[in-house]
């Protein structure tokens, strides 16, 4: 049957061709009609899609382009873009017009067809700063600075010498993870310690070789006391800060941790880090690092997430095994609660458990540090930066048509470049010059009116003027095609070029590239001139011409959903004001050039601030204007002297032990630290000791220690449910040590 409908397509009559394949006239006849209504480039039998392949094949292109550039698609939106091309083109279908968008079936058809291509993926938040950031420029100059540097000490092939270190917060609450529950169950639950947890900062630090710098643990607090070194891995480094993160202070009291504990103290180290200020602004860390042969690189910002080894192969281990210790604690501890004394004990076992030599090499060889791979990142990484990127300027010299450009390659639009009649509207050679209503405009170029040549160039070569390759009745007398030969009364000199006779062409050869033999195109690429007309001419191979419109797309070709739906691309305005802000690459902070700008900043700062502290009078004077608004304010509330906040209460502390069953005590105690009223005027500030929430934002019961009188929630005691002669006796863990 097959040969049977080729053969019918090559021109055999239906009667012969059924008769010589022994098939039925009928049955041929409804094969090749049905074989007419397939789209072009259709192959498999069976009822064809809506589109067609063709378009949707530009369809799963432009997917997966918007996927790459951070935009991806939802099967909505699928949906609708499939049903305003189809309404666009005016292409007969059956989708549902009230919701403007295709079926579900179709939809779960197209899916089918291209599952080799597409699935359904829930994707990664990801910020515009990191989309921006993440650019080719700027990681190329990351990774020369870090090889010039790693040449600079001479440890291009000393692993044991470049580390990596970063910050991460893991909370006494972490997330939940699945689990196995019954079929059809419809709430599952997960028992935690509380509704939110606090937060604790460590600093994890390795090196290229695998060998690990003893971590830095930052609680929230003032005093660092015992318990909350009980535990800890070997080593390890527990500091106090007012905020629970990385100041300048500590990251200075860091490097000098780093600096006992490095794997070779007598070789140079180079550190590689993100641009926190708490790293990029401790002048006294970055002098001291400096003073001891330890260079530090910054990486580029908002990169750090394919650009940092411990954010791409430890934290996501660590995280999860840390997680699973406070699930074991939890079911093997029923009725207490995860304190801050418990969190030595639960990051241990975490961290033995993930810091192992493989994930470090691994971490290093993934980031391309080491060894060095500037290579290391595919395209699809930048993709998401295109939509931000600017374009260059054109270069000096460069001739810009003056017509349109498709790709900058050179385009034939709306009549551009059409031959009508024998006349030329204004054709675009290769994007080198213009031709507009019929005359010259590049000086080079050539124009055809009404079939008369006056001075034609091809592909800029050389001019033909004073009757040299002119048409006087439709015959060539010496036109001059891409300066390779001549034609002389319509029959070609140099064997190699056409004639035009007639006003047709009998073997024409453009640019020296193929030949046109009766007006039809012999190379494939190039076209014929027939009775004046352009029946299939492409310039330069970038666009064709048929009767005046074009049937052939340049090189580079245009989705035709893009037409529709263009690409995500932002506009800059370059009149508008730019912000001023710190460098935007990655840089060496322990370099003379970073410390001086540094301390320039710190002075000038310093001046401001003096400057804004200086006694001024009159209106105008800013601090005059400050003081003004405070006084306006101030007439708004109430007595100057009177404290802010609730009014105290006036009962005795046995009425109000009677009524609240929570007393707060004066200059009471909490771990070594008075905690309460130090004035008359001020209310006591109760905090509790197992867990930091304030009293004023809890709704739990409380109880004090009967030792030491530190105030504690009461499920934070692991006493929530006990009869209340065994409350009474609660002695806190500090006490009972």
């Amino acid at each position: 049957m097959q040969q049977a409908v080729v053969a019918l397509g090559q021109g055999m009559p239906l009667k012969t061709c059924a008769a010589q394949f022994n098939v039925p006239r009928n049955t041929l006849r409804r094969h090749w009609l049905k074989k007419l209504k397939k789209h072009p480039g259709c192959t498999h039998l069976g009822r064809q899609s809506i589109l067609g392949p063709s378009v949707e094949k530009d369809l799963v292109d432009y997917i997966m382009n918007l996927e790459d550039k951070g935009f991806g698609l939802t099967p909505t939106d699928v949906r609708e873009l499939a049903f305003d091309y189809a309404e666009r083109n005016n292409i007969p279908h059956t989708f549902d017009k009230e919701r403007k968008a295709a079926g579900l079936d179709w939809w779960s058809g197209f899916r089918l067809r291209h599952r080799s291509m597409l699935s359904i993926r829930k994707p990664e938040a990801l910020s515009l700063a990191r989309a921006a950031a993440m650019n080719r420029p700027a990681v190329t100059k990351y990774f020369k600075l870090l090889e010039r540097e790693m040449q600079c000490l001479g440890i291009t092939n000393k692993p044991s010498c470049i580390y990596n270190c970063d910050e991460s917060g893991l909370s006494l609450v972490p997330d939940t993870c699945k689990v196995v529950a019954r079929k059809g169950k419809k709430n599952v639950y997960q028992v935690t310690s509380a509704e939110r947890g606090v937060l604790t900062t460590v600093l994890p630090c390795y090196n290229a070789a695998g060998y690990y710098v003893p971590p830095m643990i930052i609680y929230k607090g003032k005093r660092v006391t015992d318990g909350l070194k009980k535990n800890m891995p070997d080593g390890t480094e527990v500091v106090m800060s007012d905020t629970g993160y990385m100041n300048m202070d500590l990251f200075q009291k860091w490097l000098e941790h780093f600096k006992k504990n490095l794997q070779d103290p007598n070789s140079p180290a180079l550190l590689i880090l993100d641009g926190h200020g708490a790293h990029v602004k401790a002048i006294g860390g970055l002098k001291y690092a400096e003073q001891n042969q330890i260079s530090i690189i910054c990486l580029p910002p908002h990169t750090t997430h394919w650009t940092q080894p411990l954010d791409r192969c430890y934290f996501k281990p660590l995280k999860s095994n840390y997680a699973h210790e406070c699930r074991k604690f939890m079911r093997d501890n029923p009725g207490s609660v995860i304190t801050r004394y418990n969190f030595g004990q639960l990051f241990s076992a975490a961290y033995h458990k993930t810091s192992s030599m493989a994930i470090a090499i691994d971490s290093f060889r993934a980031t391309g540090i080491y060894p060095v791979n500037k290579d290391i990142f595919p395209d699809d990484v930048f993709a998401p930066s295109q939509t931000t990127d600017r374009e260059l300027p054109p270069s000096d010299g460069q001739i810009q048509s003056t017509v349109a450009v498709v790709a900058g390659q050179g385009a034939v639009d709306g009549g551009q470049g059409a031959m009508d009649g024998g006349q030329s509207t204004g054709a675009v050679v290769a994007g080198e010059g213009a031709v507009d209503g019929g005359h010259a405009v590049d000086g080079g170029q050539g124009a055809l009116d009404g079939g008369q040549s006056t001075g034609a160039v091809v592909a800029g070569q050389g001019a033909v003027d004073g009757g040299q390759g002119a048409m006087d009745g439709g015959q060539s007398t010496g036109a001059v095609v891409a300066g390779e030969g001549a034609v002389d009364g319509g029959h070609a000199v140099d064997g190699g070029q056409g004639a035009l006779d007639g006003g047709q062409s009998t073997g024409a050869v453009v640019a020296g590239q193929g030949a046109v033999d009766g007006g039809h195109a012999v190379d494939g690429g190039q076209g014929a001139m027939d009775g004046g007309q352009l029946t299939g001419a492409v310039v330069a191979g970038q666009r064709a011409v048929d009767g005046g419109q074009s049937t052939c797309s340049s090189s580079i070709k245009l989705n035709r959903f893009e037409m529709i739906r263009p690409l995500p691309k932002k506009v800059f305005d370059d009149n508008k004001r730019k912000r001023k802000s710190r460098s935007t690459t990655s840089r060496v902070l322990t370099s003379k050039k970073h410390i001086t700008e540094l301390e320039e900043e710190l002075r000038l700062s310093a001046k401001k601030q003096k400057i804004s502290n200086m006694q001024c009078t009159g209106k105008k004077c800013p601090k005059a204007k400050n003081d003004l608004k405070k006084k306006k304010k101030k007439k708004l509330t109430c007595r100057e002297d009177k404290p802010r906040g609730r009014r105290p209460s006036k009962a005795t502390d046995a009425e109000l032990q009677k009524k609240n069953k929570k007393p707060k005590i004066p200059n009471c105690t909490r771990g070594g630290r008075k905690v309460g009223v130090t004035s008359k005027t001020q209310t006591d500030v109760v905090c509790c000791a197992g867990c930091g929430e304030m009293e004023v934002d809890s709704v739990e019961d409380w109880i004090a220690c009967t030792e030491c009188q530190a105030w504690y929630e009461l499920p934070c005691t692991g006493l929530l449910g006990k009869p209340k002669n065994v409350q009474d006796l609660f002695v806190c863990e500090e006490c009972s040590l």
